[in-house]
């Protein structure tokens, strides 16, 4: 609109003249970069470089041992790490003789949710225990962006959420609005109504007080593909230590659910150590553009997760 100088003398700019104003500072570093032509999401998709096919503009930075694009707008980018709005297919990249070629946008990287939840259940079915959780890359981005702007008490409403009678103390949040490096948060907890005792036998989900997984997918058909963005790995790794005077009398079986061979897999293992239950979750989004007729796959694939994410355990009475 008015100039990288402009925007550099007034504090502010809109998002071509903040990365451009990027690209001139690491050129001056003596760092090889070029602006990346970019068509965001709402912009639509340009089958040919054309004028008004972008709206955009990102920075690509390279040398001998990395190749990395960036985006200044966001506070909490970071390498190859743009915002979703930019992400978008493939973008065009301008040499410095006027030149130009195609480059992906699309995240190469794993992105990561690890979840670490410890349980006890005393003698009127209250959990007690501990949970940790580690973030990186987009799912970390979109984590600081809907929770950086909270203090540790409106946090806190956000995670007991829905949860019933949760009660989170002791919260440690760590990188919140660090960008480089992964979100860790750790709270104790204090839970009841997780329980549902019948008679001599006690049911319960292994999940406790990580929520529920839902399947998101409930349309019956889709006419146009699903970009899911970014791989993930989604892990969850539950402890749960027996109350004395039970024993399991039976725990969800050890599967694994695969959608289109390596595209998506599931895996869920339950066994029982000493008088502690341990279950591991693992979601893997490996495909992450997914054609019009493999919906009803994904549907059912993601409908499984959730349904088996729900089978419980049993306890009985000695």
């Amino acid at each position: 609109n008015n100039g990288v100088r402009a925007a550099y003398k007034e504090g502010t700019g809109n998002t071509a003249e903040i990365n451009l104003m990027l690209l001139s500072m690491l050129k001056t570093a003596g760092i090889k970069a070029y602006p990346v032509l970019v068509s965001t999401k709402s912009n639509g998709i340009p089958l040919f470089p054309t004028i008004k096919g972008f709206n955009y503009v990102v920075v690509l930075a390279e040398g001998a041992d990395f190749r990395v694009l960036l985006d200044a707008t966001d506070p909490f980018g970071s390498l190859n790490t743009l915002p979703l709005r930019a992400i978008n297919w493939q973008g065009r990249i301008i040499s410095d003789n006027g030149g130009s070629d195609w480059i992906s946008l699309k995240p190469q990287q794993e992105s990561m949710d690890l979840k670490y939840l410890n349980a006890e259940i005393d003698e009127n079915w209250v959990v007690h225990g501990s949970v940790r959780r580690q973030l990186t890359e987009y799912t970390a981005l979109q984590h600081r962006n809907e929770f950086a702007g909270l203090n540790e008490e409106e946090y806190i409403k956000r995670i007991e959420k829905d949860k019933g009678e949760l009660f989170v103390r002791d919260l440690k949040l760590e990188n919140l609005k660090n960008p480089y490096e992964p979100v860790r948060v750790t709270y104790s907890y204090d839970a009841e109504d997780m329980m549902e005792e019948i008679g001599d036998k006690i049911y319960f989900s292994p999940l406790l007080v990580l929520g529920k997984n839902e399947n998101t997918f409930v349309e019956d058909s889709r006419n146009f593909p699903i970009d899911l963005i970014y791989p993930v790995k989604e892990k969850y790794m539950i402890n749960i230590k027996i109350p004395d005077g039970y024993t399991v009398e039976s725990l969800p079986k050890n599967e694994k659910h695969l959608f289109n061979e390596t595209s998506a897999i599931f895996t869920y293992i339950a066994a029982l150590n000493g008088n502690v239950i341990q279950v591991a979750l693992d979601l893997d989004i490996n495909k992450t553009f997914i054609m019009p007729d493999e919906y009803s796959h994904l549907k059912d694939f993601f409908g499984y997760v959730a349904k088996k994410s729900e089978e419980q355990i049993v306890l009985k009475k000695i």
